[in-house]
């Protein structure tokens, strides 16, 4: 492996791919509690596009893969999200074989529905499912109904931001579902501008804001009145009753310009302003330029200019260039209270005998530039070109000493491979850093109520908006896969074998941590705090329920929270048995020290 060192990490390209098989991607990325990572995307069986499976395997830090599985049918099957609730992984995507309670085969089912699947540490499935509206069009999005993003649901399960087609590609709706840890979908709400009932109002992410509330954003189309288009931001509390909705749009130098979807986002809870990003179009709807705006989460409000929150688009050379065609998403570093990364990759088509590779963009929680840098791989010569994206990205470390990021390497005859990049968390990897400025200039973002509906998709007599297929698919069709994976060239791969080998992690009994437990006969444990005998370079810590499907606490580092300790008498945890979980990583030590203990909240 040829490899460079960063603070002691090796930083690589990897081209991922399955045998046989020509098209696969990677959509999302998550740390996982041993210091891995789990990856989910879509592979298409047999080499051909007509049968998608979805996609799921688990790394280590040098994109080694430990283990791998597509999960699906006979027809199309992607996963576009994970995330992981106690012990168990949700996966989240669509379904074209399991629709309408019907297994279909044939690889020309064109209606789609949610599909969510719950599967153990290990890969293996616990549960399956399928969530949408019945439709018999042949149009390919006639009920089309697509799970993009989940997060933990204050009361078990996961929460789903979902894409409602109600028959028409000109009808497209918000969606959010809570399914329990059982399966079962306790409730499923459509969100629908009254006024606006022919054209498409889409949501593309989902986080929390609180324990029990949820912001969800995307767009308004452009097919509507044009005070509608553009981005839309709405909340929901855990009952999936609307807290506040807006729209958002952004203009430069008094020009309105054109901004689709607040698109996917992330809630950083210490400046409680939400990052959302896609693109702005300034000049016309091919010059794209990665934007980034902030609101406040608690009324959803945007100050004038110069305020904070704020909007600001990020460009190489000249505004408004043909050469800016950017699409952006945004990511946390670390705890995502200080830093974030978008991730702009080029909208256009993979060019023969080119290489178009991905902008990394760091700003601070002021949306201040720091840093820029382009990855991916390179395109081999007189033979191919290269597209790179990259969907998805995490923090290998508590102290950002490098990132993980996911994505595609899109080829000019029509392939697509995975891409795995490790890369170093700051600017200073001098062969990975872009070669044009990037500049940055200030909007005006607006925003303006819009009053959406929202729509029981469960109720009976509700003609063109039922639920259907609330039940458990009976099985699912899984299959152990080898990927097959080389270290591709390009920026990040150095020129000579790296010295930092990675060595297998040994298990042993370690003991440097003391747990400190203050109970009353009454309420059972009140509190805890833990005590470092040696100081740890990484520690994980969780609090869940007993049965590990929700989660209340979770983070990498933050010794200080730990050694201060947790009041849970001050946290109001309903009454019931919980578990928490720590482990540890040392400098000098081959092995993870872990501890846990169950408790009971009376």
């Amino acid at each position: 492996m040829y490899v460079i060192i960063v603070n002691g990490q090796p930083v690589f390209n990897k081209v991922i791919r399955i045998t046989g098989s020509s098209l696969q991607e990677a959509r999302r990325i998550i740390r996982t509690p041993d210091n891995n990572f789990l990856v989910v995307g879509y592979a298409a069986a047999n080499g051909t596009s007509l049968d998608r499976e979805a996609l799921v395997f688990k790394m280590n830090g040098s994109g080694t893969i430990l283990w791998a599985k597509k999960i699906g049918g006979s027809n199309w099957e992607e996963f576009y999200d994970v995330v992981q609730v106690g012990n168990f992984y949700y996966c989240l995507g669509y379904t074209r074989t399991y629709v309408n309670g019907t297994f279909l085969s044939g690889g020309n089912n064109l209606n789609a529905d949610i599909f969510l699947v719950k599967i153990n540490l290990n890969g293996t499935v616990v549960w399956a499912k399928n969530m949408g509206k019945p439709a018999n069009g042949s149009s390919a999005t006639d009920g089309n109904d697509i799970g993009f993003r989940l997060v933990p649901s204050g009361q078990g399960g996961v929460m789903i931001s979902a894409r409602i087609n109600s028959g028409a590609n000109t009808n497209q709706n918000n969606g959010i579902i809570w399914v329990d840890n059982n399966g079962k979908a306790r409730w499923a709400y459509q969100y629908d501008l009254s006024s606006h009932g022919s054209n498409n109002e889409l949501t593309f992410s989902i986080w929390r804001d609180g324990p029990e509330s949820y912001v969800t954003g995307g767009w308004i189309s452009t097919f509507g009145p044009p005070s509608f288009a553009g981005g839309m931001l709405f909340k929901v509390n855990q009952n999936g009753e609307l807290v506040w909705d807006k729209n958002t749009r952004c203009s430069a130098s008094g020009v309105q310009g054109v901004f689709e979807s607040m698109y996917f986002g992330y809630y950083n809870h210490n400046t409680r302003k939400i990052y959302s990003t896609d693109y702005y179009a300034h000049v016309s709807g091919s010059v794209r330029e990665a934007q980034v705006c902030t609101n406040l989460s608690s009324n959803g409000n945007a100050p004038s200019t110069g305020g904070i929150p704020q909007a600001k688009r990020f460009h190489y050379g000249t505004a408004d260039s043909s050469s800016n065609t950017l699409r952006s998403l945004i990511f946390p570093i670390g705890d995502g209270y200080q830093q974030f990364i978008l991730g702009a990759y080029d909208v256009t088509t993979p060019v023969f005998n080119t290489t178009k590779h991905v902008t990394l963009i760091a700003i601070d929680k002021d949306l201040n530039y720091q840093w820029s840098k382009q990855v991916g791989v390179h395109h081999v010569p007189n033979l191919d070109g290269i597209l790179n994206q990259v969907f998805d990205m995490v923090t290998c470390d508590s102290e950002n000493h490098s990132l993980m990021a996911v994505g595609t390497v899109a080829r000019s005859n029509g392939n697509k491979d995975i891409l795995i990049s490790r890369f170093g968390g700051t600017g200073t990897l001098e062969t990975c850093e872009a070669t044009a400025a990037i500049s940055s200039s200030v909007l005006t973002e607006t925003t303006t109520s819009i009053n959406l509906t929202r729509i029981n998709l469960n109720t009976t007599n509700c003609g063109n908006n039922c639920w259907a297929d609330d039940d458990l698919i009976g099985s699912v069709n899984v299959t152990n896969v080898t990927l097959i994976a080389e270290v591709a060239s390009g920026p990040c791969t150095g020129d000579k074998p790296g010295e930092g080998a990675v060595v297998a992690e040994k298990f042993e009994d370690l003991n440097f941590i003391t747990p400190s437990e203050i109970s009353s006969a009454a309420n059972g444990l009140n509190k805890l705090s833990f005590e470092f005998q040696k100081q740890p370079k990484e520690v994980y810590f969780e609090l869940t329920n007993i049965t590990g499907d929700f989660v209340f606490e979770r983070f990498f580092g933050n010794m200080t929270k730990l050694t201060s300790g947790f009041d849970f008498t001050s946290m109001a945890l309903p009454k019931g048995e919980y578990v928490w979980e720590i482990e540890a990583v040392y400098e000098d030590e081959l092995g993870i020290e872990r501890k846990t203990n169950q408790f009971t909240l009376e």
